[in-house]
């Protein structure tokens, strides 16, 4: 696992790039590689990279070049059966000089040219620069569901690309001052910000299964070509047959999954919260290799808190079990993850997830992890409630919204993680938004009235006609025709699992310098579970029916029928407590709401309820604070601004 970053030049003029601007790029990613570092230096551009031994500890330095030393590869992530892919190579004439994966790509590269992404099964970033003749280029490419993260910018004759933006504003920090105002609509909304755009207006995310093969040969140009799409998941017809047949099937492809990532020079373990998903995968590593190392995390509100299901697992499945405590952070915690967290994601579980990856970093290098079950199997609370919202549209849904309205009023939020009140006023808020987002309606945290309020006139004019949830609804035309379950389950996978849960596994995991392994998105499993039918995901009183058939052999059946907690924290008692002075220093920023276009007072109002507890605004007010955090680090005290001229989304030059 590895930090990667480079820069080339796009222009003919360019001078050579320099070590300085390449180390700077380096150092901003030690945190995801700290064992060693190294930079290449071309004529047209230069390489560097971070790396973190997790195979071949004598081997595998970065960047790696091939015998003739005309092409040279920065590799960030992990490839499952590249021995088998190394012998294959071996018997078509390469000949190998470590035991690393990183060796087998650029091999790859070399025998089957841009075909070679097709043979590589894993998680992955890779930039290669192609010195040869008639066409050098640079080859950038991320892997097909999007575990591992690449960024990249055009800064006058030159383009950079990352594992992280921080590297990127290392070498060109006035790139951290402008803000896209159509990805300050998304991240308010969503808590996240869709590929390809970033909260800075010049900074682009390479998408889920996408390459980009920039030409480096003469001419003056700085104009990037698009990006293409090398891989989605196939849309092939839905697979009939047994619930037992369908569930044997998941759990052969999700075993070898898990054996395939069970490969490590470093110790290794599972992150256990005791839900299905991680427990899942904790039974089938124990099945695959004995002295499974598993982790989970201890709250201290008890709704909060699952440690005696992951404590049953553990025993059942006889692990070496740690439970690390989750302490209330304060300001200090926030300043710690800023520099991962450049492209901010205000998924309220960042904060577990970083000291759950922090706790088990103290004992292994590597961890599995059951992320990608919900977005597969549809586990989360918006599946459940879009059938419940579609049972209600025999209702006229004025009628509907009337209700859900002064109904709304009369439930405040509750102390607890979920609870009936809870749920319910979540479900209330839902039913008031409209109802032709479908199970949208429960993703979204800033919308309609609120937004509107939440808005100086300058940016409501700027956005007017455009829907933050635009390029969700794009991602949902690929669903099967008349199966709202699929599109929902299409949009997850293609949005919010990549862009929210995975960057947030892989800033909070990086931070840490532990490297995380996600069996669940094998593309492999990922393609059969796509051709399950949507009864055999959802029911009417289960979810993830056919991932509990499966499981039903591995673990108790206490385990099974619990109800889903998710992996969330507190942070809307946290916002009233150790937070609550970050909340005034932002509220009190006048210059950051007008760069922004921000309304300051509807902020302050936002504070107020969730203060007086009248309203749960902490999906609100945490990724303002957030951005405000992060965006007074890049700017310091100079001005922050919005890019009102802010083109489509993978426009670059």
């Amino acid at each position: 696992m590895c930090g990667i970053a480079g820069m080339v030049a796009l222009g003919g003029d360019a001078s050579l790039p320099s070590e300085e601007a390449l180390e700077a790029m380096t150092s901003a990613l030690v945190h995801r590689g700290p064992d060693q570092g190294g930079i290449l230096v071309r004529p047209r551009g230069g390489l560097g990279a971070r790396r973190l031994i997790v195979l071949d500890p004598g081997g595998g330095r970065q960047p790696l070049s091939d015998p003739g030393g005309r092409v040279h590869l920065v590799f960030n992530g992990e490839v499952y059966g590249f021995r088998e892919l190394r012998q294959e190579l071996e018997g078509l004439g390469h000949r190998f000089l470590s035991r690393c994966d990183s060796e087998v790509v650029l091999h790859a590269y070399l025998e089957w040219k841009d075909g070679f992404l097709d043979r590589l099964d894993g998680m992955f970033a890779l930039a290669l620069l192609d010195e040869r003749e008639p066409g050098p280029r640079l080859f950038l490419a991320r892997d097909r569901i999007g575990i591992k993260p690449l960024y990249h910018a055009v800064c006058g004759d030159w383009l950079l690309f990352g594992s992280e933006p921080g590297a990127i504003l290392a070498a060109r920090p006035e790139l951290g001052l402008v803000v896209d105002p159509i990805a300050l609509d998304q991240y308010l909304c969503l808590e996240y910000v869709p590929s390809p755009r970033t909260i800075f207006s010049r900074v682009r995310k390479l998408s889920p299964g996408h390459r980009l093969v920039i030409p480096l040969g003469g001419g003056a140009s700085s104009r990037v070509p698009e990006p293409e799409c090398y891989y989605r998941p196939p849309r092939e017809p839905v697979l009939e047959g047994a619930t037992r047949e369908l569930g044997a099937r998941l759990l052969e492809i999700l075993a070898d999954a898990v054996k395939r990532r069970l490969v490590s020079d470093v110790p290794l373990g599972v992150l256990l919260s005791g839900g299905i998903d991680s427990s899942t995968i904790a039974a089938l590593a124990c099945r695959a290799q004995g002295g499974v190392r598993t982790f989970s995390l201890r709250f201290s509100r008890g709704s909060y808190d699952e440690t005696r299901f992951a404590v049953e697992v553990a025993r059942h499945l006889g692990t070496d079990h740690t439970v690390i405590e989750m302490e209330e952070p304060g300001p200090e915690a926030i300043d710690d993850l800023l520099g991962p967290l450049l492209d901010p994601v205000a998924d309220t579980s960042i904060f577990p997830t970083a000291a759950l990856c922090r706790g088990a970093r103290e004992h292994v290098t590597v961890a599995l992890a059951g992320d990608g079950g919900d977005e597969l199997f549809a586990g989360y609370d918006p599946y459940r409630a879009d059938r419940i919202a579609r049972w209600l549209s025999l209702v006229p849904q004025k009628m509907v919204q009337t209700m859900a309205r002064l109904t709304a009023r009369a439930v405040p939020p509750g102390p607890a993680k979920k609870g009936a009140r809870n749920l319910l006023g979540r479900f209330l808020e839902g039913l008031l938004v409209d109802p032709a987002l479908g199970h949208l309606r429960w993703m979204v945290h800033l919308y309609g009235e609120d937004r509107a309020a939440a808005f100086l006139p300058e940016l409501r004019h700027f956005l007017a006609g455009r829907d933050p949830v635009d390029p969700l609804v794009l991602a949902g035309a690929r669903a099967r025709r008349g199966d709202p379950l699929d599109r929902a389950l299409t949009i997850d996978l293609a949005t919010w699992l990549p862009d929210d849960i995975l960057t947030k596994v892989d800033r909070a995991s990086m931070a840490a310098s532990l490297e995380v392994r996600v069996p669940f998105l094998d593309h492999r499993l990922v393609e059969l579970v796509s051709r399950y039918p949507s009864a055999a995901k959802l029911g009417p009183f289960a979810r993830k029916k056919i991932l509990r058939a499966a499981a039903r052999e591995l673990l108790p059946g206490r385990i099974l029928s619990r109800r889903k907690q998710g992996f969330s924290s507190p942070l809307k008692h946290w916002l009233r407590g150790g937070l609550r002075p970050l909340l005034e220093e932002l509220t009190a920023d006048e210059g950051f709401f007008s760069g922004l276009g921000l309304s300051q007072r509807a902020w302050v109002r936002f504070r107020d309820e969730h203060d007086r507890g009248v309203r749960n605004h902490a999906h609100r007010l945490w990724p303002l604070l957030l951005l405000h955090r992060l965006l007074r680090r890049t700017a310091g005290s100079g001005p922050i601004r919005l890019d009102l001229e802010a083109g489509p989304p993978s426009g670059l030059a």
